[in-house]
Order: structure tokens, then sequence, then C-alpha cells
């Protein structure tokens, strides 16, 4: 294949080598990677690849050489020779061979990338090679693998390159050989028949070598046989789906009788494995790899449906005996501790509790001992990245025994209630014990990293599932009982170590959990509850349902009990003291949040039963406590951000029960409605001094004084317009002291987001609130930013924020004047802070002048988006020119206020994620909601608009191209939708349309990177604009330029595709054309025609790339 005498393949030898040497050489490693990648696209690249590998003696050479192979087999291989794709004397033939004749003079970097270009080759094969020429390959290196008397080298080689193409085969997001656009339903059915049809065979030849204990093929073997094992070849649909007809059944029940008769040597493996694993333990060197694919492969096993296993007991049984006697659940190697829980998991899950009762009598109380007994000691020891490991470990067997709980059958639940009970006791034992872990001496961030919250979030679900289960023997009168002694204690002692207060920390968690399902967001009564709900409701008082509905209500008293604790010790100690923990004060906010959304608010007709859990009186206390808990917090603790911000919200979910409800359904929460709660609460938070808000406001985050804005407005609706004049007179009186004064820019600051809060509750959609709102706003937004935004920047974010929140309530109601004059409004705002931009370029940071720009953005995509707006506004042609400044809707806005920004806008700032993204939503949604105003805009803003497109539409964030395409598309039926109308406007701004977007169309067809999506909204656009031009030397003139696009292998087959969809909706076109009813025959005729060169044209295309 090489010719060694060549002096054209010699020099280029030279080249390569001299090239690859320099990467290492820091002056000349740019012009050593740009020799290389021209090199990479040398015609003769394969030759000299293969010549590199062959004669070179530069292990570097020889890696580049590889990865220049790569490229060429991923992108080129269309136009290569069928012999040398699959022939017996192949490229991937001639790189085992050559591998294993070079195997001891290489470098393992160097053998790695070379069996690479065997997975790209199996990526290739799956899709166009015939069956039985890829079994022969795979009988070639089987044979290799397995030969006795052979190479070692060679078998070494096989066995590697067997394991590349396993890892092919088994892969979840295989590698694309090109950027072919294929139906994927197609690629996926031929891919799934590929494995099943091959796995089979390299699994037996794999555990075959196994067999022999030989050391050179045993590392990749061992991991063949992990990933086939990892694969869905265990599960039974691996070998019934996308079976069409009897004989294909027929060919799949058949390759599952093969694959349970090679399961049959799984026992055998299974000791074959454990004496690798034993002798990798005191070999010298690294062999952790090697003994994970040992661990992983026994996890595997245990995943093998028992339908598929045949026996499943000898395997199954045989692992858990090896584990056993290595002793792995307590070992002291936390890599077989994780092990073995990973193995519960994955029985447990597999054969459920019917299949482990019926496999062994004794393997799930096994199991369950082991468990109980392994949870408390992997939350003790270790330094913290032990620690770490060991509650991941943990979390594991929580995993694994609350997803039995979920599957178990009824009449099955006796046998595993006291195990889960145990299991369940063992983990709240395991919470105290690492709690004493926890350093003391942590400052704040530290404490707040203390741990993964979402990880802890999610054991604590898989632990409150435990605890319902098993109700019946206690769980939550054991929970309620330690809670309240730890309430008890916390309240009475004089001083409380940090590791008390973590134990007490968990344990209040865990109480919210297991009295609330679902997160954070929708909690509900837990299905488990059910049954109680109906034994109290048809007053069956047995005993055991008894004590099972008094648990619910031990636990829930127990956790109001705490409120009362923390309370007590606040008022008896110092608010800053040690003693009061903002953490512990979070978990118990946080769970009384949960409670309030399930067992204190009616949320649905569905869990009004579930409320005769809790006694009517003991709701009220509840709302009670849950009322006067979140006020307390944010009167005396406003300074703990996340404890402030918890409290603010609970107090909304509180206020919010009484914002939508008649006076009649008022009287359902009377403890809600307490107006001396709700007006001391308001006194506190404003400040003695007219315009100054109390300390208590002013030292909430912002976003808690939203929500605390919110809240008030909602609980005092009887006084909601005293409360609106009350904080818009507070800001009034701010303005008058002026932005001299630190004080006044705090208030503003603090008035401009309490009055976001406020705008954002549908009170202000009243009609005697929103007018008073909206002139307050008009009069009052665009002083705080000329005053304040030059000593704080922020206050115009906290402006914009204001706005965008009172329009997405307020326009639901408003008049055409009113939505007029809020629009303008939000121009002025908006050239206000322009403007101040503009004046202050050089003293405003970068990343204020972003924050600005980003909720500005933020602003005009709400208002354009506002579906209101649209049912509202008609579609108008817009002058571009706003002399006295008179605003109808948002695209007058966005017009209006686009020209003042886009100056502003640096290259830099568009770098920024959030600023490009909004910046670009703006855009795609002003074409997409207002495209007549796009079209009738100057010509300036027209290609403004039409250029920042065509920047979006390569854009790395998938969203932004994506909403690029569809504007794209969308303008395009505008001018469509007009010309079929009969309509005419400018015709040099069509004409300037037309122009800008038929480049940008073509480009977006003929990119080999786009997504298939854009593909096809740039061909329906290409085809909006053909009907809208009814001239088909358009159409020719963007097929001539989609052709010219071809001279590259990979992107023919792209345009192929794009041009049948071009070609489908044409024809589609044709026949909605033909069927609807056109007054004018002759019109009809004229488009019909249009059509019909169209579809010849593309057709014609399509023969084209064919024969290319």
């Amino acid at each position: 294949m090489v010719g060694s005498e060549d002096p054209e393949l010699i020099a280029l030898a030279e080249s390569f080598q001299v090239a690859s040497q320099g990467l290492q050489v820091p002056s000349a490693r740019t012009d050593s990677e740009r020799a290389l990648l021209s090199l990479r696209d040398h015609p003769r690249c394969v030759d000299l690849a293969m010549y590199i590998l062959s004669s070179s003696g530069d292990p570097l050479a020889r890696f580049q050489a590889a990865i220049a192979l790569q490229h060429v087999v991923a992108t080129k291989w269309v136009g290569m020779d069928a012999e040398f794709r699959y022939g017996s004397n192949s490229l991937r033939v001639w790189i085992v061979t050559s591998l294993a004749q070079l195997y001891s003079r290489m470098e393992n970097y160097e053998r790695r990338e070379w069996l690479r270009i065997e997975g790209i080759i199996s990526s290739r094969a799956m899709e166009e090679e015939p069956k039985e020429s890829f079994a022969g390959f795979l009988s070639y290196l089987c044979d290799g693998l397995n030969s006795e008397g052979g190479s070692a080298d060679l078998s070494t080689v096989c066995a590697q390159a067997l394991s590349e193409i396993v890892d092919e085969l088994t892969a979840k997001d295989p590698r694309k050989a090109d950027k072919i656009e294929a139906d994927e339903e197609a690629v996926s059915s031929k891919r799934r028949d590929f494995t099943r049809d091959h796995l089979v065979f390299i699994f037996i030849a794999a555990a075959k070598a196994v067999a022999t204990l030989r050391t050179n093929v045993i590392p990749s073997c061992v991991a063949i046989i992990e990933r086939v094992l990892s694969s869905q070849i265990g599960t039974r649909t691996f070998y019934t789906g996308g079976a069409t007809d009897r004989e294909e059944v027929n060919r799949l029940t058949h390759l599952l009788h093969s694959w349970q008769e090679a399961l049959k040597v799984l026992a055998d493996y299974v000791d074959h494995l454990f004496k690798i694993y034993d002798a990798c333990k005191i070999a010298d060197g690294d062999m952790s790899d090697l003994m994970r694919s040992c661990q992983n492969s026994m996890v595997y096993a245990s995943g093998i449906q028992p339908e598929v296993l045949g026996q499943p007991g000898t395997v199954i049984l045989k692992i858990v005996h090896q584990m056993e006697e290595r002793n792995w659940s307590h070992s002291e190697s936390r890599d077989e501790r994780l092990a073995y829980a990973e193995f519960t998991k994955s029985l447990l899950g597999t054969y459920n509790l019917e299949g482990l009762i019926e496999m062994e009598s004794r393997l799930l109380q096994c199991l369950a001992e082991r468990t109980v007994s392994s949870i408390p000691l992997l939350a003790s020891g270790g330094d913290e990245d032990d620690r770490s490991f060991n509650i991941e470990t943990r979390d594991v067997y929580l995993e694994a025994w609350a997803k039995l709980c979920l599957s178990c059958d009824t009449h099955l639940r006796e046998e595993l209630n006291e195990v889960v009970n145990t299991i369940f006791r063992a983990y709240v034992q395991s919470e105290l014990l690492a709690a004493e872990y926890v350093v003391e001496e942590q400052d704040e961030e530290e404490q707040e990293e203390l741990e993964d919250e979402s990880r802890e979030q999610v054991a604590l679900e898989w632990a409150a599932i435990l605890a319902r289960f098993s109700v019946s023997r206690g769980t939550l009168y054991y929970l309620g009982d330690l809670i309240s002694n730890y309430a008890d204690s916390y309240e009475r002692q004089a001083k409380c170590s940090i590791i008390t207060q973590e134990q007490f920390y968990r344990l209040v968690m865990l109480a919210g959990f297991v009295l609330s399902d679902g997160n954070d967001s929708y909690t509900s009564i837990p299905a488990a509850f059910g049954v109680l709900v109906e034994v109290h409701n048809h007053g069956n008082e047995n005993s055991k349902s008894g004590h099972k509905a008094t648990d619910v209500l031990r636990l829930y008293e127990a956790l109001l009990r705490t409120v009362e604790a923390e309370r007590n010790l606040i008022h008896r100690v110092n608010i800053g003291s040690d003693l009061a923990s903002p953490r512990l004060g979070c978990a118990i906010v946080a769970s009384l949040s949960r409670v309030s959304s399930t067992y204190l608010l009616p949320m649905s007709q569905l869990e009004g039963g579930a409320f005769d859990l809790i006694p009517h009186e003991n709701r009220v206390r509840g709302r009670t406590t849950a009322l006067s808990c979140s006020a307390f917090n944010i009167v005396y603790r406003p300074w703990e951000p996340t404890l402030a911000d918890l409290a603010s919200s609970l107090l909304l979910k509180l206020a919010k029960a009484l914002a939508p409800l008649s006076d009649q359904g008022l009287r359902m929460f009377p403890e809600l409605r307490n107006e001396e709660l709700w007006s001391s609460l308001l006194e506190s938070l404003f400040g003695d001094k007219p315009g100054q808000p109390g300390s208590s406001l002013s030292a909430l985050p912002k976003r808690s004084q939203r929500s605390v804005g919110e809240a008030l407005i909602s609980g005092r609706r009887s006084s909601s317009l005293e409360l609106v004049e009350g904080l818009f007179k507070g800001l009034e009186a701010v303005l008058k002291v002026g932005p001299d004064n630190p004080a006044a820019l705090d208030a503003a600051s603090v008035w401009t987001n309490v009055l976001a809060g406020c705008a954002k509750s549908d009170l202000v959609m009243q009609r005697e609130i929103a007018p008073v709102f909206l002139r307050e706003l008009h009069l009052s937004a665009v002083h705080v930013v000329k005053l304040f935004a030059r000593s704080r920047p922020e206050i115009c974010r906290d402006v914009n924020k204001l706005t965008e929140r009172f329009s997405s309530s307020f326009l639901v109601c408003a008049s055409q004047e009113e939505t007029a004059a809020f629009m303008t409004t939000c121009a002025t705002i908006c050239a206000s802070e322009a403007e101040f931009m503009k004046e202050s370029q050089k003293e405003l940071r970068g990343d204020d002048r972003a924050a600005i720009l980003a909720s500005i953005f933020k602003l005009l995509r709400s208002l354009l988006e506002n579906e209101v707006l649209d049912v509202k506004t008609e579609s108008r042609k817009k002058s571009g020119s706003f002399g006295a400044l008179e605003m109808h809707d948002a695209a007058d806005v966005v017009f209006f206020v686009l020209p003042l920004l886009i100056p502003l806008i640096s290259d830099d700032l568009m770098l920024l994620p959030k600023v490009r993204a909004r910046y670009t939503f703006v855009i795609a949604s002003l074409v997409l909601n207002h495209p007549g105003g796009v079209v009738s805009s100057s010509l300036e803003m027209l290609e403004h608009v039409i250029r920042s497109l065509e920047t979006q539409m390569v854009d790395l964030n998938e969203e932004i191209s994506r909403r690029a395409f569809e504007a794209v598309s969308g303008l395009a039926a505008y001018m469509r939708g007009t010309s079929m109308r009969g309509e005419h406007g400018n015709s040099k701004a069509e004409s300037e349309c037309k122009e800008f977007l038929l480049p940008m169309i073509v480009e977006g067809i003929a990119t080999g990177n786009m997504k298939v999506e854009g593909r096809s909204w740039c061909a329906n656009a290409l085809l909006d604009m053909m009907i809208w031009d009814q001239d088909s030397s358009t159409f020719r003139a963007a097929g001539e330029a989609l052709l010219a696009r071809t001279g590259n292998l990979e992107n023919r087959s792209s345009m192929l595709h794009v041009l049948h969809s071009i070609h489908e909706s044409a024809e589609k076109a044709k026949q909605q054309l033909h069927d609807a009813d056109v007054a004018r025959v002759h019109q009809r005729k004229a488009r019909e025609g249009f059509f019909a060169d169209a579809l010849e044209f593309s057709k014609k295309a399509q023969t084209i790339l064919a024969a290319t």
C-alpha cells in the first residue's frame, strides 16, 4: 500500500516529522500546528500516515500521524476504495498487523491513538458495511486474541482493538464519522441490530481469553466484558425491540438463546475475576483501573434480568459469597465499600423483593444487615475527602432501599417493614454521627459550602420514603421524639456546640421532607399517608391505624415545637449570639414552608381529605406559628441572607393564600388576616424618619425586599392602595433629599425593590390602584435614574425590575390610553439610562454597564413577548421617528431605544453571555412579533437587525441560534404573507430585505455545522422568499449558490438532504395552492407554473448531487 521509494512521500514524511517535533518548541508551535493541519488535508495523507507508522522511529510523528489519519477517516471515508475500507487487506487489518509488529517499540499514547481509528471505522461500519463483512473482521480479531502459541503482541493488539470496537458499539452517544444528517430513527435501528448481532460473539471470545489468565490480554478483556454487561444486552427488551415480522422475531429469539448460552460461563468468569482482583491487590504498580473494572463487572452482572440470565441464583449467590468472604461492605478500601453498595442497589432494583425471596430466603436479610451495619460506619472517621466519599456510598444504600419500597407490592409490605425501619433508624444515627465531624471554626462562606445541597436534598428524599414506608413501626414517632428532645435541650442550655446545632439542623430538615413529598416549588401530602386518611374518614379506629395517624401528628407538633424553642432561646440571649444558629433557623423555616404548602393551606381539592391527618386546631396553630416565625426572622434576623430569603418566601406564600380569595373565603384563615401582626410588621419595616425605611427592611437582600413588598400588599389587601401611596411617598421624600446623602441612596433602592414586589401582585390590577401606580411610576422612575444612577449604578436595574414586574400585571387590565402612557414611560426610562451610560463611559465599570444593559434588554423582551400586547395592538407601520416621544406598543419602544443603545454595546460586552443572550432575544422577538415594523423601519435599522440575526445563526448557544433561525424564517413568512395578500410597502426596504436575507438563508442551508432544525427553517424561508418574489430566477440563483458549496464530499450529503426537504416543501405548497379557493384562475396557474419550476430545479439538483 505504501511506496517506500516514493520521493514525494519521503519528502512529505520529513516535513511531517519536523512539524511534529516543532510542537515541543514554544516559538515554533504555531507554525508547526499550521503545517500539520495543511498536511492533514493533503491528498496523500493516508499514504503519509501509513508510511510514518511503518518507517519512522519518532514517537511524536507516529502519534500525530494517527491523529491525521483519524481526521481523514472521519471526513473522507466515502471517497476511499471499497477494498481499502472493508476488504481482506483493509486499513483496519493493516493497523492491527502493523501495531503487532511495532508493539514493543511504541509508547502507550501512540498505540491508543492508532487503535481509536478502529472505533471510528466501526462507527461507519454500523451505518453502511454488510454484517457478514464486519463479522469476518471480528473473527480475525478473536482468532488473534485466542490463538494458541501465537504472537503475544498480536493477541494484545487484538484485545485492545476489540475493546475500542465494543466501546463504540455500546456508546450512548456514538462518534460521528462525518456530518451526515440522516434519519435518526433509521440509524438507531441499524445500530441496535448491528450491536445485537456482534456483542455476544465478542463477549464469548473475551471470557475465553480471561479464563486463560494471560496477563497481556486481561485488562482489555475485562474492560470488554464490563462494557458488554453494562449495555442493554442484559434486558429482554433488547431482543424484542424493533422486530417487525415473524422472521425477525424468530431471529431475535434465537439470539436471546445464544446470549443465555454464553452467560453460562458467567459463573466461572466470576471466579476468574476475583482471582484477578486478588492478584491486582498484591501486584506492583497501579492496578486501580483493572480493579475497578472487576468491581463494575460484578455490579453489572447483578443487573442482568433473571429471564435473560436463566438461572440467576448460581451467578448472584456466587458473587455475594465472594464479596462476603472478602468483607467488601466493611472493607478498608472505599472503592470496595462503594462497589458493594452499588451491587446492592443493582440487585434490589433488578430482582425486587419477590425475586430476592424466591432466589434465597436469607439473601434479603443478609443485604439488610450489611446495610444497617455499614451506614453508621460510613458517617464517621477519615479525612474530609474520605467522609464525602463515604456519604456518597451511604446515599447509594438509601436510594437502593427507597426504590425497593416504591416497587414493593402491598401483600409483601410486612416482609419489608421491619427491615426498612431498622435501616431508617441507622440512617438517622449516621446523620447525628456525621454532624460531629463539622469543624467548629468555620466562616460563613465555608459553612454554606459544607455540603452539596442538591446531594443532601436527594438523600433526604430517599430517607423520607423509608420513614413513610415503615410508619407502622413507629418511625415518625421516633423522629418526632428525637426532635422534641433536641428542642427542649436547645431551649434550656446555656451553651450549645456547633455539633449539636448541626444535629438539630439535620433532624429538622428530615422532618420537613418526611411530612411533605416533592420538591420545594411544589409539595404534596405523601401518598403513603393516604391509607391513614381513608381509615380516619371511615371511622375505623383500630390501634395500628390510630397509631399511624398519631405519629404524623406527633412529628408535625415536634416541628412546631422547634419554632417555639428557637424563639425562646433568642429572647433569652442576644440576637447575634452563637447560640442562635442561622443554619438551624434556615432548616426550621424551610420545613415550615414545605408543611405550609401541604397541611396548612388548601392547595388542591384532592388533598382535602389528607388534612384530616392534622386536626383543625393544630392546623390553625401551625398557620399562626408559620406566620409569626417568618415575620420574626424578617424583622430580627435580616442580616442572614439565606434565612431572610427563606423567611420572606414563606411570608409571601402565606399572604398569597389571602390575595385571590373573596371576603367569604377570607374567613377560612382568620389567623392569617391578623391585622395586628401585619400592622406590627409594617411599622417595624418603616423607619421613624419620613422617607427612610426601617433598619430591618434596609438589611434585607433585594430579592427578600421584593418578596416582602408582594407579601405586604397581599396580606393587607384592604389597605393596599394606602400601602402603595405610602411607598411612593417614601420614594418622593428621598428624591427631595438628593444624591449626596448616602442614606437616601440606600432608601431609594429599598423603596424601588419593595414597590417591585407590590407590582407583581394581581392586586395592582384593581382600578383604584393601577392608575395611581402608573402615574407615580411615570413621575418618579426617571428621576430616580437621573439622581442616583451616577452614585449607585445598580439603581437602574432596580427600576427596570420594577417596570418589568408592573407590566406583567398592569397590562392585563390597562386601556389603550394607559398602555400608551406606560410604553412612553418605559421608553423614557430606557433613554435616561442610555444617556447616563453615555455620559459616564469613562468612570462606569464594565460589569455595571453590562448589568444595566442586560436589565434593559430583559425589560424590552418582556414587553415584546407580552401576549396581552399582541392581542391589543394592531399591526402598524413604524416610521422610525418619534419626535414627541409618544409610544403605542412595544415595537415603538424598541425602535426608539435600540439606536440609543447600539453605540454603547462594545464587542467586549457582547462577549458576556448574559448581555449577548438578552440582546439577541430582543432582536429575535422584535422580528417574530413585529415583522412589519422591522421591514418598514429605517434602512439602517433593518440592516442592523439582519446583520445581528446573521451573527446569531452561528452562535455556539443553541437557544440563540435556534431563535435566530426561527426569526429569519418568520421574516420571510411575513414577506410571503404580504405578497399573497397583494399588499405593497416600501419597495426599497423590501428589496434591501431580500438582498440581506437571501445570502443568509443560503449560508444557513449550506453550512456544514448547522443543526437539521436550522436547515429546515432556512429551507422554509427560501421557499417563502420564492413565493414572495414569484420569480423562479430567485430560486435558480439560490440553487446555484447551494451547488457551489458542494465542493467538499462531506457537504454533498447535507445538500442532498436539504434540497430534498425543499422539494417536499414545494410539493406540499403546490398541493395547498391547488386546493385553495383562489379567485383569479390565472394567478393560480402562474403560481403553479412557478412551483413547477421549483420542483424541476430541486429534482435536477438532487440528480447532480447524487451523480457527484
